[in-house]
């Protein structure tokens, strides 16, 4: 039986509930600054080991957003646009709002953590990285006044840049 995106991140939250909870624990120790540190160079190598594994079996097209569409949030992240509202798409922009469950967000709001914290300071720069391997002139950003759970959605921006 194959298991849904959807369903693989909802057996995810424990995980995040867990690490959340050991970096309060160490940020009780070395600062917060210097845990969300650690934690964003985590996922930074998590995700650049992603594109060594995987990248040179996909195909790219011509377009660096079309690419970012298709590498870093379908394959990557494993989401399905069905649950974005894609605001503007151009070959120069793509503007989404994103309503899919995630696991962040639930283990942020478990343990009452603000995920605009969260976001931007663990995931915020990897998501840059990520995207720079795609095409260096690729811009992440994130609306961190329309995010969840302030909004109903997660406002985000992939821009190329020359």
């Amino acid at each position: 039986m194959k298991v849904s995106n959807r369903e693989k991140q909802k057996l995810r939250v424990p995980d995040f509930i867990r690490l959340f909870r050991f970096a309060i624990k160490v940020s009780q120790y070395i600062g917060k600054k210097k845990t969300f540190a650690i934690l964003e160079q985590f996922i930074i190598e998590s995700r650049l080991n992603w594109i060594k594994h995987n990248c040179r079996k996909i195909k790219r097209t011509k377009n660096p957003i079309d690419d970012a569409m298709h590498i870093f949030y379908n394959l990557n992240q494993g989401l399905d646009f069905k649950d974005a509202v894609v605001v503007k798409k151009t070959d120069k922009i793509l503007i989404t709002q994103w309503r899919n469950f995630c696991p962040v967000l639930e283990a942020c709001k478990t343990l009452q953590l603000d995920t605009r914290q969260i976001c931007k300071k663990i995931y915020h720069r990897p998501n840059q990285i990520f995207l720079a391997k795609i095409n260096p002139n690729l811009k992440f950003k994130r609306n961190y006044k329309r995010i969840r759970p302030y909004e109903n959605y997660c406002e985000e921006v992939i821009e190329l840049k020359k």
